[in-house]
């Protein structure tokens, strides 16, 4: 049987401090908390009529750090409704000391990649 999947449902990442990366994702990113799990998981959206797209726990703030020569996620990417939009969230991405790392225009896309607290 040949299938194609329909979207990408969620991402789940490790992080070290859950506060420092709620108020990242809800703060500046916007999202909203959907759930939060007894196993500590947080569970977050962009759009409340889905459950959630991200979920985050905290393993800890001495775990090691991002790895960039080994395998594993690269990026993630958040659609804006609009280019205005972008524009508004790279500006709140400034005024929070977020580090940008480039702007890219990709053609068909024009991301701003960042790094988030971990």
């Amino acid at each position: 049987m040949s299938y194609t999947p329909k979207n990408l449902g969620h991402v789940v990442m490790r992080v070290r401090d859950m506060d420092r990366s709620l108020d990242f994702y809800t703060q500046v990113m916007g999202l909203t908390i959907m759930e939060r799990s007894s196993s500590g998981t947080v569970f977050m959206s962009a759009d409340t009529e889905k459950s959630h797209e991200l979920a985050i726990r905290a393993i800890g703030i001495d775990a090691n750090g991002p790895d960039h020569s080994v395998i594993g996620q690269a990026h993630m990417a958040w659609q804006m409704e609009s280019f205005e939009d972008l524009q508004e969230l790279y500006f709140r991405l400034k005024e929070n000391d977020v580090r940008i790392i480039r702007i890219g225009d990709h053609g068909v896309s024009l991301g701003v990649y960042i790094l988030d607290p971990d």
